[in-house]
C-alpha cells in the first residue's frame, strides 16, 4: 500500500473514483479495479490492512446520455440510509467479493497476533480474519465498505487517535452481515435503513473497552497494550446491530428504537 502521505485529501473518495477515467491517470490509492467494483487503500489506516470497497458510479456521456461501466443500483447509492431490501442481492454479491479480498490478502501471509487467525476457508459460517463493514454515521460518501484487520496497528504516520479505535471495535461499526440480516427482515415496501444517530455518535465518544474480553481502559495506549496481548478470545462482532431500524416504515420504525433504547437501560 502507498504511503498514507501520498494523499491525505485521498480520502475524497469521489476522486479517487473518477480517476479511473481520467486522461492523467489512475489514482496510487487504488489497488484493483474492475466493470462494477474498485477497490482503495485507506488513507488514512487505522490497522496494517486497511481498504476500501466502493461500486462504480455510472458516467456521463455525450448528449446528457448516461455510459456507465456498471448496472448496479448500488453505484448510486451514497451511504447505507439509502439502501431498501430491493438492493440486498446486489449487495449480497458486493460482500461475497469483499470476503474474496480479505482471503487472498489473508492467503498472501497475512498474520495478525491480537487474536485473528491467519487462515481462511469460503464458508459463510466462518469469517475471514478481517472486519467487513459500514461505519453507521460514514465520514465520507459514496457508499464504500471497510475491509479493515482487526488489529488497529497501522503504520507509524498514522496518529491512531480513540474515537478511530471506537469506529471499528464497536457496534458504531455496522458489519456486513448485520445490514443483511437487517434488510432481509424488511416487512414494508420502500423502507430504508435508518441508523440511530444519537445512540451511534455516543458509541463514537464513549469509553475504550476491549471487544474480547469487554474490559474497559482508561486511554488509547492502555487499550492498545492491553488488546495485544488479551487472550480473551478472537474479537467476533454479534449477528445483529441495535443502532439499525427503518425509515418510511412510520410508527414501527419509532418503536424500534424505543424497545432497543429501553433494553439498553435495562442492562
Amino acid at each position: 500500500p502507498p504511503d498514507p502521505s501520498v494523499a491525505r485529501d485521498g480520502l475524497a473518495l469521489h476522486s479517487i473514483i473518477s480517476s479511473l477515467n481520467s486522461p492523467s491517470g489512475v489514482s496510487p490509492l487504488v489497488a484493483a479495479y474492475d466493470s462494477e467494483h474498485v477497490l482503495i487503500f485507506d488513507g488514512y489506516p487505522k490497522a496494517r490492512r486497511h481498504l476500501l470497497l466502493c461500486p462504480r458510479p455510472p458516467v456521463g456521456g455525450r448528449g446528457g446520455t448516461t455510459t456507465t461501466t456498471t448496472t448496479t443500483r448500488l453505484g448510486k447509492v451514497q451511504g447505507i440510509g439509502e439502501l431498501t431490501r430491493r438492493e440486498l442481492p446486489e449487495l449480497e454479491r458486493f460482500h461475497r467479493k469483499a470476503i474474496a479480498i480479505a482471503e487472498h490478502y489473508a492467503k498472501e501471509g497475512f498474520t495478525n497476533d491480537e487474536g485473528c487467525s491467519s487462515s481462511s476457508s469460503s464458508s459463510s459460517s466462518s469469517p475471514p480474519p478481517f472486519l467487513i463493514g459500514y461505519h453507521s454515521i460514514p465520514s465520507l460518501t459514496p457508499l464504500h465498505l471497510h475491509i479493515i484487520s482487526p488489529d488497529f496497528s497501522p503504520p507509524p504516520s498514522v496518529n491512531l487517535k480513540a474515537h478511530h479505535v471506537l469506529s471499528n471495535a464497536t457496534d458504531f461499526f455496522v458489519t456486513a452481515r448485520q445490514l443483511e440480516a437487517h434488510l432481509s427482515g424488511s416487512i414494508v415496501e420502500g423502507q430504508r435503513v435508518a441508523v440511530n444517530r444519537g445512540m451511534a455518535e455516543g458509541l463514537k465518544k464513549g469509553n475504550l473497552t476491549c471487544p474480547k474480553c469487554k474490559e474497559g481502559q482508561g486511554n488509547l495506549t492502555s487499550w492498545r497494550e492491553h488488546y495485544k496481548s488479551c487472550n480473551g478470545g478472537k474479537f467476533v462482532p454479534k449477528e445483529t446491530n441495535y443502532l439499525l431500524g427503518w425509515e418510511g416504515g412510520g410508527e414501527s420504525g419509532m418503536e424500534y428504537f424505543r424497545d432497543f433504547s429501553q433494553k439498553l437501560e435495562r442492562r
